[in-house]
């Protein structure tokens, strides 16, 4: 997925994204974080509604399973399950 979003969710940001890679289950069901349709309409709706709530993210936890140690443990229970 886009590198950005996880950014975003990191520093509690409300993010507006298209559906892209794996996007949506990252957002999941954060607050002020929303998936729009490749439409400019769509778009433009999903950013007022960021704007008019004003309001922070809480969505941090949304992306710990991310974390590099989690993501080099689970490569090497999978490199351990081939070998």
């Amino acid at each position: 997925s886009p590198t950005v979003i996880k950014e975003a969710l990191a520093c509690s940001l409300p993010i507006v994204s298209v559906d892209v890679g794996d996007a949506r289950e990252v957002i999941k069901d954060a607050a002020n974080c929303y998936i729009c349709k490749q439409e400019p309409v769509n778009i433009a709706e999903g950013i007022k509604l960021a704007l008019n709530n004003g309001i922070r993210t809480a969505a941090r936890n949304n992306i710990k399973h991310l974390s590099a140690k989690k993501i080099a443990r689970k490569i090497i229970e999978l490199y351990k399950k081939i070998i």
